[in-house]
């Protein structure tokens, strides 16, 4: 038991720091995607979670294959305890990266399969994880 909450814990840890170190550039139109992503990850940094929900909807309305917010967007939902949407924002991460053979990317790919194995343990859904 001791060995998940450490494992839990350390994911997180990572998660966050990633989520604050990444950017793409994406223009269209007067605001970017990416300048509502990094406006999603300033509130993440406050834990202004829901507003940060809104940044990233945003980012994702202006271009729907920038993978960033989504995975932030659930650790968003993760922390606010709303799991099946975080889910469904892991799985859209995986989705627009499945055939992709870069490392960095791989790297993102794998962040969001252990987030989404964070929460299934959580709800107790093992076999899932």
């Amino acid at each position: 038991m001791n060995k998940y909450v450490v494992i839990i814990f350390l994911a997180i840890f990572l998660n966050k720091i990633l989520a604050q170190s990444d950017t793409v550039k994406i223009n269209t139109g007067e605001k970017s995607a990416e300048a509502f992503f990094n406006e999603g990850v300033s509130m993440m940094q406050t834990k202004n979670y829901k507003d940060a929900i809104n940044a990233f909807n945003s980012s994702i309305g202006l271009n729907a294959n920038f993978d960033k917010p989504y995975y932030d967007r659930g650790l968003c939902y993760f922390e606010i305890a709303q799991y099946e949407p975080a889910i469904l924002d892991f799985n859209n991460v995986i989705a627009l990266n499945k055939d992709t053979q870069y490392v960095e990317k791989n790297k993102f790919i794998a962040l969001a399969f252990f987030s989404r194995a964070e929460i299934y343990f959580i709800q107790a859904k093992k076999e899932q994880a």
